[in-house]
C-alpha cells in the first residue's frame, strides 16, 4: 500500500493499472475466442485439413521474426523516448523508416519462402497451396506488429490490441461458420487460409485507421528526421533477442518430440498453453510499462524507472499467484476437456506455472534491458539460458519425459531471472523484482 501511494502521487499507478487492465482482459478474451475458433475449425475442416491450416499459421510466426528485424521494439523504445523529449521529427522518422524497411524485408522473406515451398516434392497439393497462400499474410502481419508498437508507445493499449486480438478472431469464427453453411462441400485448409488472409487484411485496415487517427495524423506537417544507422544498429541484437525468446519457448516441446514421443510433446504443448495464463498479468503490465520505462530512461530518472519496475512486478505477481492457485486446484479438470490422455500433463502444468510465477516475481528485467539500450547483454544471457535449457532437456527428458522437460524449464528460468536481476542491479543500481519493494531508495 505504501508503494501504491508513492506511485499514485507520481501518476504511475493509475496509468499502469488502466493500461494493463485493458491488455489483461483483451488477452483473456483472445484466449477464449481462440479456443472457440480452434474447435470450430477442427470440426469444420477435419483432422487432416486442420493440421495443414495449423502448420501454416504456426509457420507464419517464424517468418514474421526475420521480417520485423527487431524494429518493433525499436519503435516502442524510440517513439516513447522522442515523444517524451518533444522530438517529433525523429518520432515521425522512426515510424516511417521502420515501416518501409519491414515492408521490404517481409516481401523478401515471402519470396524466399515461396521458392522453398514450390520446390517441395513430398507434400500434397492442398498442403502446398495452403502454405503458399499463407505467405501473403506475412507483410500485413509484420507491419501490424510495428503499428501495435507505435500505439503501445503512446500507451493506447486498447487501440493497439483490439484489431488483432478481438476483431480478427471474431471475424474468423463468423466467416468460418457462414462458409460452412454456404460452401460446405468445398471447405478445405485452402479455403480456411483464404479466410484468415481476409481477416488479417480487414484487421490491418482498422489498425491503420487507428494509427493514423491517434498518432500519424498529428505528425502530418512535421518534417521527418532520420538516424537509420543507429536504429538498425540497435535492431540487430533485438532480433537476436526475439529469436532466443522464441527458441526458449519452443525448445522443450521440440526436444520432447525427438527424445520421448510425439504424443508426450502434444500433451506438453497443451500444458504449456494452459500454464501461460500465469504470465498474463506480467505480459499485460509490460504493454504499458515498456514505453514508461523508455521515457523514464530518456529523462534519466532512475527513481521513476525503479518505481515503475517494482510496481509492475507487484501487479504481475498478484495475478500470477491467483492464476497458479486456480491451476493447482483445477488443472486435472481443465486438461480433461482436451481428453483423458491429456490429464498426464497435470504435473507439467504446475511446473510450467511455477516457471511463469518466477518470471512475474522477477519483474520487467528483459523489458528494462531492451528499453535502456542493454539488448546486447540481454542477448548473451538469453543465449546462455537456451544452451542451459538444451543441456538439461538432453539429460532429463530421456529419464523423466514430460516431467524432465518441466524441471529443465523451471531450473533454466530460475537461473535466467537471477542473472537478469543481478545484471539490472549492475547496470542501473536497483532491484527490479518484487523484492525491490523492500528498498526505500
Amino acid at each position: 500500500m505504501k508503494l501504491y501511494n508513492r506511485v499514485r502521487k507520481k501518476g504511475y499507478a493509475s496509468t499502469i493499472l488502466k493500461g494493463s487492465s485493458f491488455s489483461f482482459f483483451i488477452n483473456i478474451f483472445n484466449l477464449i475466442v481462440a479456443f472457440i475458433l480452434q474447435l470450430v475449425l477442427a470440426r469444420i475442416l477435419g483432422v487432416e485439413s486442420f493440421g495443414y491450416y495449423s502448420f501454416a499459421t504456426t509457420l507464419l510466426a517464424f517468418l514474421i521474426l526475420p521480417s520485423k528485424l527487431g524494429l518493433d521494439i525499436v519503435t516502442t523504445r524510440y517513439v516513447s523516448a522522442y515523444k517524451s523529449k518533444d522530438e517529433y521529427g525523429m518520432e515521425k522518422g522512426v515510424i516511417k523508416s521502420t515501416n518501409n524497411i519491414v515492408l521490404c524485408a517481409s516481401i523478401i522473406i515471402l519470396c524466399i519462402a515461396m521458392v522453398v515451398i514450390l520446390n517441395l516434392k513430398s507434400i500434397d497439393d492442398e498442403f502446398k497451396m495452403t502454405l503458399l497462400l499463407s505467405l501473403l499474410c506475412v507483410p500485413f502481419m509484420a507491419l501490424t506488429v510495428l503499428r501495435q508498437s507505435a500505439l503501445q508507445a503512446y500507451r493506447l493499449i486498447l487501440y493497439a490490441q483490439l484489431p488483432e486480438k478481438v476483431i480478427r478472431p471474431i471475424l474468423m469464427i463468423l466467416f468460418s461458420l457462414f462458409s460452412y453453411f454456404v460452401f460446405k462441400d468445398i471447405l478445405t485448409s485452402i479455403f480456411a487460409i483464404i479466410l484468415f488472409l481476409l481477416c488479417n487484411i480487414i484487421a490491418f485496415i482498422i489498425g491503420a485507421y487507428f494509427l493514423n487517427k491517434k498518432v500519424t495524423k498529428n505528425l502530418k506537417h512535421i518534417s521527418p528526421e532520420y538516424r537509420i544507422k543507429e536504429w538498425i544498429h540497435v535492431a540487430i541484437p533485438l532480433m537476436f533477442v526475439s529469436a532466443m525468446y522464441l527458441l526458449l519457448g519452443q525448445l522443450d516441446v521440440l526436444m520432447l518430440g525427438m527424445l520421448d514421443s510425439t504424443d508426450s510433446s502434444g500433451v506438453y504443448s497443451v500444458s504449456l498453453k494452459i500454464a501461460s495464463v500465469v504470465s498474463f498479468g506480467i505480459l499485460a503490465v509490460n504493454t504499458i510499462a515498456a514505453p514508461m520505462i523508455s521515457e523514464a530512461f530518456a529523462q534519466k530518472d532512475i527513481y521513476k524507472l525503479k518505481r515503475i519496475s517494482n510496481f509492475s512486478s507487484l501487479l504481475g505477481s498478484v495475478v500470477a499467484l491467483i492464476s497458479i492457485t486456480i491451476l493447482f486446484l483445477f488443472s486435472n479438470i481443465i486438461l480433461g476437456f482436451f481428453g483423458e490422455d491429456f490429464k498426464d500433463g497435470a504435473v507439467p502444468v504446475i511446473l510450467l506455472a511455477v516457471s511463469n510465477l518466477i518470471n512475474a516475481l522477477a519483474g520487467q528485467t528483459g523489458t528494462i534491458m531492451n528499453m535502456t539500450g542493454q539488448q546486447g547483454s540481454l542477448g548473451i544471457v538469453l543465449f546462455v539460458t537456451v544452451i542451459l535449457n538444451f543441456i538439461l532437456n538432453l539429460f532429463l527428458i530421456p529419464l523423466y519425459g514430460m516431467l524432465g522437460a518441466g524441471i529443465a524449464t523451471v531450473l533454466s528460468t530460475f537461473v535466467w531471472n537471477i542473472s537478469m536481476i543481478i545484471l539490472v542491479k549492475i547496470k542501473h543500481g536497483f532491484n527490479p523484482s518484487i523484492f525491490g519493494l523492500l528498498s526505500k531508495k
